[in-house]
């Protein structure tokens, strides 16, 4: 399948020539004989090239050229005009019409025009897809009042300078807190330099931080520059900064104070103004007292604190995480997004995720990748998923004064666990449990469990 390609004529003749022509160039040609038919046929199929000419019956070129502009489709148009009307052609392309071209139409320009005009169409089609790819991938998702009250925290320490301090579990979202205050600031248009100091060795922390000159150490076979350089005009994340070595510590303390990169093997300063946010899941205040972790350079970093929720604080946002991740690797594999079932989305509420959002994100893309059908059901999820953990265990069996008063705890939580997932409908419950209904009725009536439903749903 070529790329597509509108002919919009009132001229048969014109169409078919065009046709001919540009389908020997590869290119898939659908025709329109009037502007509405025109829009129509816009409206079902995404062009990559309209050739439009301006006189046509029932909606002529230059009304569905402004009926673009309204709508926002911003595929390349090229005019077809006669003679007289060059002036009007020039005027549509101020207006933003890719080319025109005057009738009869040199077959030899119609190829050139068309495929320059669809080249380009793609290419930024492609940029496009490639910004909404990152907008997309870096979103924080969550309206949850935890979410919110972080959202309102990065809002308000992103219109300043100041150093911020993200703290945070492993997984929760600690670079997407850093990127959203990056690109609410004032250096948004400059560089997001991320380092994660725990993926560096020692030994190298220094030269990936600040550069180095050719010959500074063994293996300088070149010069370096360093991460601050490069983040000048910008954002630095200094991810997992409890890992820094407290050498590079220093140096980090220096440009935070100074504004100046000294390079490994230099005696020159480099000037720099850099944002630093600095990421850790550790206890910063613990390494301080163990002699690991710079005590000036912890309350230089911690002018402005942000912790980042676990998940498990925030089950309410489960949902919504789930049909973004949906939709990102659906778009990223190439196949359509599906839908969770509602029993899935109670099931996933109900899991602790201590491994929090990145947990719960890997679990999204393993079952949109193994799941056969467009839903994806209770039985695609792992059956882990699944296994009743009872809360507060020792302190039930501390405050219990009998075994059948403990027994009867444990089926109370365990029946509202699993009612709570399959939405107090019973018939899928007892499917599940593999029970009759009147043993579960007994059940509920004994443990005096009053549902919101008990009947099918």
């Amino acid at each position: 399948m070529g790329i597509p390609v509108l002919i919009a004529d009132d001229d048969a003749k014109i169409r078919n020539s065009l046709k001919r022509v540009l389908e020997l160039e590869g290119f898939s040609i659908e025709e329109a004989s009037n502007g509405v038919e025109a829009m129509e046929k816009i409206g079902s199929t995404p062009f990559y090239c309209i050739i439009l000419d301006l006189k046509m019956p029932q909606m002529d070129g230059e009304k569905l050229f402004e009926e673009l502009k309204i709508l926002n489709i911003p595929v390349p148009v090229i005019i077809l005009t006669g003679h007289g009307d060059i002036p009007q052609a020039v005027s549509f392309i101020k207006k933003g019409a890719f080319d025109f071209i005057e009738k009869p139409p040199s077959m030899e320009k119609i190829i050139e025009a068309v495929k320059k005009a669809t080249s380009l169409y793609q290419q930024s089609l492609k940029l496009k897809k490639q910004e909404d790819y990152e907008k997309f991938r870096f979103t924080l998702i969550g309206n949850s009042p935890k979410m919110l009250q972080l959202k309102k925290e990065i809002e308000k320490v992103a219109s300043t300078n100041v150093p911020v301090l993200i703290t945070g579990e492993s997984g929760t979202g600690k670079e997407l807190v850093a990127r959203a205050i990056h690109n609410l600031s004032n250096l948004k248009n400059g560089p997001f330099v991320e380092v994660n100091c725990a993926a560096v060795p020692d030994e190298l922390i220094e030269s990936e931080l600040f550069g180095h000159e050719k010959g500074a150490f063994t293996d300088a076979k070149e010069k370096i520059l360093g991460k601050f350089v490069l983040a000048n005009g910008g954002t630095i994340l200094l991810d997992e900064i409890g890992d820094m070595s407290l050498k590079a510590q220093a140096k980090v303390l220096r440009v935070i104070e100074l504004g100046e990169v000294e390079p490994l093997g230099s005696s020159k300063k480099i000037s720099v103004r850099v944002r630093v946010l600095a990421a850790t899941n550790k206890d910063l205040k613990k390494l301080i007292s163990e002699g690991k972790f710079r005590e000036d350079l912890y309350y230089r970093l911690c002018v402005y604190p942000i912790n980042v929720p676990p998940l498990r604080e925030h089950p309410e946002d489960i949902e919504e995480l789930v049909n973004h991740f949906s939709l990102f690797f659906s778009w990223e594999n190439g196949i359509p997004p599906k839908k969770f079932s509602k029993e899935v989305i109670e099931i996933l509420k109900c899991q602790p995720f201590y491994g929090n959002i990145r947990e719960l994100k890997n679990l999204v893309e393993r079952l949109i990748i193994l799941s056969p059908e467009r839903e994806v059901k209770l039985e695609n999820l792992p059956k882990e998923l699944f296994e009743f953990k009872p809360s507060n265990l020792e302190e039930k069996i501390k405050n219990t004064n009998s075994l059948e008063e403990f027994l009867n705890k444990m089926e109370k939580e365990y029946l509202l666990y699993y009612l709570k997932i399959f939405d107090w409908n019973i018939t899928k419950l007892c499917n599940f449990l593999n029970i009759p209904r009147s043993n579960l009725y007994r059940a509920l009536n004994r443990l005096n469990i009053k549902g919101e439903k008990d009947e099918d749903s």
